[in-house]
């Protein structure tokens, strides 16, 4: 059974479960405020009604908040570094989790944190677009680490051959210089997550250039774009709390 259709199945039995019970715990709370019951029994029923709320506090949390922090990247975040430390804890070499881990870094302002976990991740990215991401993510945090130099040198190391064209390749084309900042983000540019990434991208360039009111700018695109599920549109919320 998927994990899907099992927590289906799991929350099927808790609905069942609360409405079969609830005749019971609705009689309970009629005894518990009847000042005819004696002190004993309304203490117990107390009890019982405080364990069932508590129980069923617990099922909504872990049927509920659980897999939204999971899906949604802004309610999962705090988790998800946890997550990926352990994760490296039983496998150094796992990909996912040093570069998720160096997201959450960076998100966090621990520059030197991220372009570690950056560093050690790219060697392992299975393919050109997660080495793309892996490069780009790389170089933003070295430049915000402050480490210019070894920012320019992952560029040079990386050369600019992947075989692959999304809003990193753009980014990294930024970079390098090889386009401006107005052809990065063209106004044909419809999706939600592109946008957001490639407006992260923008403001980022322009803050490590020390143009502050640009990087808001873009920063400001990037949360409008309304593409929630890009890393970018998350790092740029948090830029924007840094710079209130």
């Amino acid at each position: 059974m998927s994990r899907r259709r099992r927590l289906r199945f799991q929350n099927r039995v808790l609905l069942l479960t609360l409405v079969t019970a609830a005749p019971a715990w609705v009689a309970a709370a009629a005894l518990l405020w009847n000042w005819n019951t004696s002190a004993a029994l309304r203490w117990t029923l107390f009890m019982l009604i405080s364990v069932f709320v508590a129980g069923g506090l617990l099922a909504v949390r872990r049927r509920v908040v659980t897999p939204l922090q999971e899906q949604h990247p802004v309610l999962g975040q705090r988790r998800e570094g946890g997550d990926a430390a352990q994760g490296l804890q039983l496998d150094p070499s796992c990909y996912g989790c040093l570069y998720h881990l160096g997201v959450v870094k960076f998100v966090a302002g621990e520059f030197a944190g991220a372009a570690d976990a950056f560093a050690r991740g790219l060697p392992l990215a299975p393919n050109a677009g997660e080495r793309a991401g892996s490069i780009d993510w790389s170089w933003m945090s070295l430049m915000r680490a402050g480490q210019a130099a070894e920012a320019q040198a992952v560029l040079d190391r990386n050369a600019d051959s992947l075989p692959v064209e999304n809003a990193y390749t753009r980014r990294l084309r930024l970079y390098r210089g090889q386009i401006g900042p107005e052809q990065v983000l063209t106004p044909t540019e419809a999706d939600d997550v592109n946008i957001a990434t490639l407006s992260f991208g923008l403001g980022n360039w322009y803050l490590v250039r020390g143009d502050t009111a640009r990087a808001r700018e873009w920063f400001g695109r990037a949360v409008a774009s309304g593409g929630w599920p890009a890393f970018g549109f998350i790092a740029a919320e948090a830029e924007l709390t840094r710079m209130r």
